[in-house]
């Protein structure tokens, strides 16, 4: 977009858009580092939350996965309630890891999703009247 524009600059209007150009490349990328924050924190939230939902149930596989910790856990213990909360506070970190991986994902969804929309700004350009 930057060639397009530059190729169809008047001498006269030169400062006011290099002034423009410098303003809008700072104000962007403070608007874009702002809004991927936000989105993969949001999003990190709302998986952890998920995530969580199907590991409270306890069911199949958590059940399973949460036996196995424990009996690793055993020998580096002191009784029972100590590997049972050890092995609940390891499947909850597990658990948290992978709900930042999972938003992670979604935030460079996001920015394909920007790509493409850019991409198909791109094509409605055409070039200026009596240009």
């Amino acid at each position: 977009m930057l060639l397009f524009f530059v190729r169809y600059l008047r001498p006269a209007d030169a400062p006011t858009f290099s002034a423009v150009l410098q303003t809008a490349r700072l104000f962007c990328a403070e608007l874009g580092n702002g809004f991927m924050q936000t989105f993969v924190r949001e999003s990190e939230q709302r998986q952890s939350y998920l995530l969580g939902l199907h590991l409270q149930s306890r069911g199949g596989m958590v059940a399973q996965r949460l036996a196995e910790v424990a009996s690793a856990l055993v020998g580096r213990s002191v009784g029972e309630a100590d590997v049972s909360a050890r092995s609940a506070d390891l499947l909850a970190q597990w658990g948290r890891i992978q709900a930042n991986v999972l938003a992670t994902i979604d935030g460079f969804y996001a920015v394909a999703f920007a790509v493409v929309v850019m991409l198909c700004v791109l094509t409605l350009l055409r070039e200026p009247q009596g240009g």
